[in-house]
């Protein structure tokens, strides 16, 4: 059995509206006084204004370096800060300043913000399907995510898509991808080498190619030339949206 393993943000979707508008309202709830985005707690409705802003831009700088939850809110700490980030060592040393009782904080206000703005009905228009890959990968049965994003809101993205997969181990059952990969492999009753596992962070994807998967980072989504680079020293094959349909095939 062969088995396609992808990654959600930034491989299926892209989620970076919904993550940013989130991000930036939970980092709002600690830190008021902030002047990032003129200090305005944001909206659907102000997407247009906020794609202008300054903000956004480091924002798309800095998220490639974000692993978990809490470090997209901590990436407005570090643009409120001007603190800048280069790789995932500086992401490490911000979170550094903080308590782990705080961090928690912070991912579980960023959740708050998320289910509530589910609630509306434009949240979905923040996260739009990366066509090419939902296209190649239509018709195969065998496909897991794996995310560390929350299942409720990949669930309501798929079915807003139309996209049927088979499993999805998401941020309850951990935020160690290997370890995720391990659970699937002894479910399946299957060897690392039969799952072929597609990532836009090349974090998780060193991570994961230990345990001995098959991995691929993906040219789209929320890395940088930098982690392409690193990438194929590494001799991590680099695939672009076109490619997937050599993979599942």
């Amino acid at each position: 059995m062969r088995i396609l393993a992808l990654d959600f943000d930034g491989v299926l979707f892209n989620t970076l509206y919904d993550n940013m508008l989130n991000a930036f309202n939970s980092y709002l709830t600690f830190y008021p006084e902030t002047s990032v985005f003129n200090g305005k707690k944001l909206a659907v409705k102000d997407l247009a204004w906020v794609k202008k802003n300054k903000a956004t831009k480091l924002f798309k700088n800095y998220v490639v370096y974000v692993r978990c939850t809490e470090e997209l809110v901590l990436v407005f700490y570090c643009i409120d800060k001007r603190i800048r980030l280069t790789d995932f060592s500086d992401m490490d040393n911000a979170k550094r300043e903080f308590s782990i009782k705080r961090l928690l904080q912070f991912q579980a206000q960023f959740y708050k913000s998320r289910y509530n703005m589910h609630e509306h009905q434009d949240w979905t228009k923040l996260n739009k399907p990366y066509q090419k890959v939902i296209n190649a990968i239509k018709g195969y049965s065998n496909i897991y995510l794996v995310t560390n994003k929350d299942k409720r809101t990949v669930e309501l993205l798929l079915k807003h898509a139309g996209v049927r997969i088979k499993g999805i181990l998401d941020k309850d059952i951990s935020i160690n991808k290997s370890e995720k990969f391990k659970m699937l492999i002894k479910n399946l009753n299957i060897i690392p080498q039969n799952i072929y596992y597609i990532d836009d962070n090349i974090y998780h994807i060193l991570q994961v190619s230990k345990i001995g998967v098959n991995c691929y980072l993906a040219d789209w989504g929320y890395n940088s030339r930098k982690d392409i680079a690193s990438a194929k020293k590494k001799g991590i094959p680099i695939l672009s949206q076109e490619d997937i349909k050599n993979v599942v095939q």
